[in-house]
């Protein structure tokens, strides 16, 4: 009989062990989720049927259980370490196949699963084919995305993730995990610091103000610059100029009206002025809001050094900062990337200036490429354009209409040279800093210069 109790008992505790729950990943809500587009407008979760509000089909089959989205398409989920496998059946809707107007290709999208910020599976999917069967191990994993990437003929890069499971050791401690991480992105996205008043330094004139819907901007002034800093948006500086002079930065009029137009999970780039990005580029932007144009906390350590540094991403396990030394007739930025993820990550950083090409007369660079802002070249980029070179130094010399001239200068160089990007109104100077592995907690650092004469 002892025996016999000695079986059941191992036998018991074997099934404890390898138990497994399987949730409908449909009926979870996720962390982090983008509106997805339709014909019809914006629309936030769109489950079990295609964006028309009909039966799902794939193919011909129609499949009762679905997540279904329009590219860009962005579901996070956060795991902890406590799921074990995801499984789904992915591919296009049957309506993506209607011709639209003047199409003249075929439509298509990608379907990318992204684990601990790094693609596992990207496939290009066409109307009229079988759904793709996919299976991805999850053990030990802190963040799963699903995602719909750009293909093409936007208005039909229908993608549907039908039957999809998550496979968790535990259900009902999954769900106070996923819970938990929904709380943690709603503070995120919240995260509202006290801005305090500006400090009494003795030779740098800087005061607190109003700057457009913005009640907590800084004006910092010397005998040869004029800056002014908006750390509840995103840490931006949206203004640079000589003392009294306009500004040879590009922002919106009113950004904060704009900002409200955030897409819950991400959100477009609304304003202007100095920010950064990250690479490598797995992630189509628009980004996140919260390192986008999220409220900063800002601090003042000494006379002429400020700090602003943004909440956690919980999106991509990422913090922003950016560290400002004031000089009479220069400004140093440190554009600082920290890991908040329990994995190492491999990043760099990405800072962007947007100049207002209405105050610009010509752009050098250090290649010694020069660029005269006349009426052929404002028609040229009323589309776009773009220009990438390699070179050994990177920094950028504009001369504005009043005379004045604004270097900017990045140290070290960097992996891709010059990289500017223009659009009717403004040019966005850019460089990309070298990729590093980042261990958990671990920073990038890179700066720039700006100087004025």
């Amino acid at each position: 009989m002892a025996r016999f109790c000695g079986i059941i008992l191992f036998f018991l505790s074997a099934v404890s062990l390898t138990a497994e729950d399987v949730i409908p990943l449909e009926t979870l809500p996720p962390a982090a989720f983008r509106w997805t587009w339709t014909a019809k407008g914006m629309k936030e979760l769109v489950r079990n049927t295609n964006l028309d509000g009909l039966p799902v089909r794939i193919a011909g089959k129609e499949y009762k259980r679905a997540i279904t989205g329009h590219a860009p398409m962005s579901h996070i989920y956060h795991l902890d370490g406590k799921a074990i496998r995801f499984r789904a059946e992915i591919g296009m809707d049957d309506a993506s196949s209607r011709v639209q107007p003047d199409q003249t290709a075929k439509s298509s999208v990608f379907a990318e699963i992204i684990v601990d910020r790094w693609c596992v599976f990207r496939r290009k999917l066409r109307p009229d084919e079988k759904a793709v069967p996919v299976e991805i191990d999850l053990r030990g994993k802190q963040q799963l995305e699903l995602r719909g990437n750009y293909g093409d003929v936007f208005t039909n890069q229908n993608i549907v993730c039908c039957n999809p499971e998550l496979t968790v050791v535990s259900e009902p401690e999954f769900l106070r995990t996923a819970e938990r991480w929904r709380a943690i992105t709603r503070a995120a996205d919240s995260h509202a610091p006290v801005y305090p008043d500006a400090p009494d330094w003795k030779t740098i004139r800087i005061s607190k103000i109003t700057f457009g819907s913005f009640r907590n901007a800084y004006r910092i002034a010397t005998s040869g610059q004029e800056l002014i800093i908006v750390p509840e948006f995103g840490g931006r500086i949206l203004h640079y100029s000589v003392p009294g002079g306009k500004n040879l930065l590009y922002h919106k009029n009113d950004p904060q009206r704009l900002a409200t137009r955030m897409i819950r999970g991400r959100a477009g780039d609304f304003a202007g002025g100095h920010f950064q990005r990250f690479d490598p580029v797995l992630y189509f932007y628009p980004s996140d809001p919260v390192l986008k144009h999220g409220c900063y906390q800002i601090e003042f350590p000494a006379e002429g050094e400020i700090v602003m540094r943004s909440a956690p991403c919980p999106v991509f396990f990422l913090q922003y900062e950016y560290r400002l030394t004031i000089m009479e007739n220069q400004v140093r930025i440190q554009n600082i990337l920290v890991n908040t993820a329990a994995f190492p990550q491999k990043l760099a950083n990405w800072p962007i200036t947007r100049v207002d090409m209405r105050r610009v007369r010509k752009l050098e660079m250090s290649d010694g490429s020069e660029i005269e802002n006349d009426k052929e070249f404002q028609q040229k980029i009323r589309t776009g354009y773009e220009i990438r070179k390699q070179a050994e130094r990177v920094s950028y010399t504009l001369t504005a209409e009043d005379g004045s001239v604004f270097r900017m200068t990045f140290d070290p160089p960097g992996k891709n040279g010059l990289h500017v990007f223009f659009n009717t109104g403004f040019a966005e100077l850019e460089s990309h800093a070298p990729l590093k592995t980042l261990p958990p907690g671990g920073k990038n650092i890179y700066s720039e210069w700006w100087r004025l004469e």
